[in-house]
């Protein structure tokens, strides 16, 4: 079985971009381009990591990284923030995996998820 990703991400292009090399690793992708997608795609769906914006249209990432990691029932999920917002700099002192700045390093994307293998299946 293939590990569930949820790209959060507002920006159709880096989204699709994250989706195809993702899906070209075998993980099966779902992509929330709202905070309030992704919440409840988060709710239905629990995903075994998150790719998470900072900027969204609706919501603060960080915020949305503090409510995930508060949550007994999701605060196990790898959270990785990708995004061009400094903001991003203090997300793994909220729980976040890793921070990975925009453009998208994704040598360090896939290292970041080789990495959480003991915590998901690919």
């Amino acid at each position: 079985m293939s590990a569930a990703i949820l790209i959060v991400e507002d920006e159709q292009s880096i989204a699709g971009l994250l989706k195809d090399r993702l899906d070209g690793e075998g993980y099966q992708v779902t992509i929330a381009y709202t905070g309030k997608e992704a919440v409840q795609n988060i709710k239905d769906k629990r995903p075994d990591v998150i790719t998470l914006d900072i900027q969204l249209p609706d919501a603060n990432g960080i915020k949305i990284l503090e409510k995930i990691k508060a949550n007994p029932e999701t605060s196990m999920i790898p959270v990785i923030i990708i995004s061009s917002s400094d903001e991003g700099f203090s997300a793994k002192e909220k729980g976040a995996e890793e921070f990975i700045p925009k453009p998208i390093n994704f040598k360090k994307l896939f290292e970041t998820l080789s990495g959480l293998n003991s915590k998901i299946t690919k």
